[in-house]
């Protein structure tokens, strides 16, 4: 098991994380944020207002060609409701998607990605699950 050791970021996405400066890469753009290993290595929340948690839903199972509705489960400091959706692994690269709604209009989306054949894979994974165990809405 591991646990995230580093810097709280707070978001203006309406969220808070901790994270690890001296292994994560942290990159904002106007809607979300990722914290990067590497190329395919990743764990990011995007916040899509304008969208309840099903209509984001359905459009990732439509999107990503995913074969099945997910499952409920539980994610961060407060245990908030989540969906997570698995993506068929492509390329050698296993991702998965949390999506928790915040309101009727609005939703956060987390996603994580990792090369599943590098020698980290299991560190990077456990390290994002870590990170998502920190996730507190604001």
């Amino acid at each position: 098991t591991y646990t995230a050791n580093g810097l709280r970021h707070y978001s203006l996405q309406g969220y808070s994380m901790v994270y690890d400066p001296a292994i994560f890469t942290r990159q904002g753009w106007e809607d979300g944020d990722s914290f990067m290993v590497g190329p395919g290595n990743y764990l990011s929340v995007s916040r899509i207002n304008g969208m309840d948690a099903a209509t984001v839903r359905q459009g990732l199972i439509l999107q990503e060609n995913i074969p099945d509705l997910g499952q409920q489960v539980t994610v961060g400091s407060q245990n908030y409701t989540a969906h997570t959706l698995v993506v068929s692994p492509q390329d050698g690269i296993y991702r998965q998607f949390w999506i928790l709604e915040l309101s009727d209009h609005s939703t956060l989306l987390v996603e994580q990605s990792y090369v599943m054949d590098s020698e980290d894979a299991a560190l990077y994974q456990g390290l994002q699950l870590a990170m998502l165990d920190t996730l507190t809405i604001e």
